[in-house]
């Protein structure tokens, strides 16, 4: 987020002790505290890992809240991300993300089951969004094959952009690809 003059109106702030760690759902992470400019209002958040970019923040407040909404009020939560399967499963094992009831990845190309647990165990894919894809994409166990020889018409796409030149990357997705 910018300001009106198109400087960041967060930053991280070096006057914080930057390097003590917050554990969550037994798991400890990274803790970096980033300054809202125009309000001074420090934000205390997490590192969100990621496989492939730089990673991301989400606050400590936002978990916080999730769990309140969730617990308290017994609102439904989903995460809806673009992410691809493994750096969502990888997020939730981290615990740097919220205990929501779904996780939704690849654009909605898949959703999992968590039903609110705190749990470092894999999420169950949810079989019944899962089979009104399979016939564009494929089964959903192809996840971790060479691209190249997956089935389906999004596959056959993929190895006409191939074919033509274009860099792609399917790694860890199974629903959808991404096109440089």
């Amino acid at each position: 987020m910018l300001n009106n003059d198109g400087t960041p109106c967060t930053s991280y702030d070096p006057t914080e002790h930057n390097t003590l760690p917050v554990t969550r759902c037994g798991v400890e992470m990274q803790r970096v505290v980033f300054l809202h400019t125009p309000s001074g209002t420090k934000v205390p958040s997490v590192k969100v890992p990621s496989l492939t970019l730089g990673g991301g923040y989400v606050s400590l407040a936002s978990l916080e809240l999730a769990e309140e909404l969730r617990c308290r009020f017994g609102v439904s939560i989903i995460l809806m991300t673009g992410a691809r399967t493994s750096t969502m499963l990888m997020r939730r094992k981290s615990g740097t993300i919220p205990i929501v009831d779904y996780d939704v990845c690849e654009g909605g190309g898949k959703v999992f089951e968590v039903f609110g647990r705190p749990t470092l165990e894999e999420p169950t894919l949810c079989p019944s969004w899962t089979a009104q894809f399979v016939s564009t994409t494929g089964a959903p166990e192809q996840l971790d094959s060479d691209p190249l020889t997956r089935q389906g018409p999004l596959w056959d796409v993929f190895r006409i952009l191939h074919a033509d030149g274009y860099h792609l990357d399917a790694k860890s997705f199974s629903t959808s690809f991404l096109v440089d």
